[in-house]
């Protein structure tokens, strides 16, 4: 009977270890500016005239927490986001590809993909994340 509880106890540990967190601006890491490869799309924490805002947040967590994500934006690399990050792009409303790709080192080569059409003074909040057991997601969150 021991053994068993021991045995359940070790392996809810186990998948816990496994899962991500979602993570927001107060508990993540803002993108630092060296990976940031178009920093005029850098959205300001005042208002961008003219513009719509996409906001991106990777969970926080181990699974996928050794590979780096990179953003493209209309197949312009953008930023790359490690674990427990976000940034805020300012973008011309309009249709836009947001396309994120991982395969460095020992990571597995993926790449995914969406579409959306983006309105002035709109945010959109998309969230990167890797269920355990399940492959790369970009999920639209609002």
């Amino acid at each position: 009977m021991l053994f068993r509880l021991a045995a359940l106890l070790l392996s809810s540990a186990l998948l816990s270890a496994c899962s991500t967190t979602p993570i927001t601006e107060t508990n993540g890491t803002q993108v630092p500016p060296e990976r940031v490869y178009a920093a005029e799309l850098v959205a300001s924490r005042d208002e961008n005239p003219g513009k719509g805002v996409i906001a991106f947040f990777r969970d926080s967590g181990f699974v996928g927490s050794a590979c780096r994500y990179t953003i493209y934006i209309d197949n312009r690399k953008s930023f790359a986001m490690d674990s427990g990050e976000y940034l805020s792009v300012a973008l011309d409303p309009g249709h836009h590809i947001l396309r994120l790709t991982t395969g460095v080192a020992l990571c597995p080569n993926i790449m995914i993909s969406e579409q959306t059409d983006l309105k002035e003074g709109e945010r959109q909040v998309y969230r990167i994340l890797l269920p355990s057991g399940e492959s790369l997601r970009l999920v639209r969150m609002q």
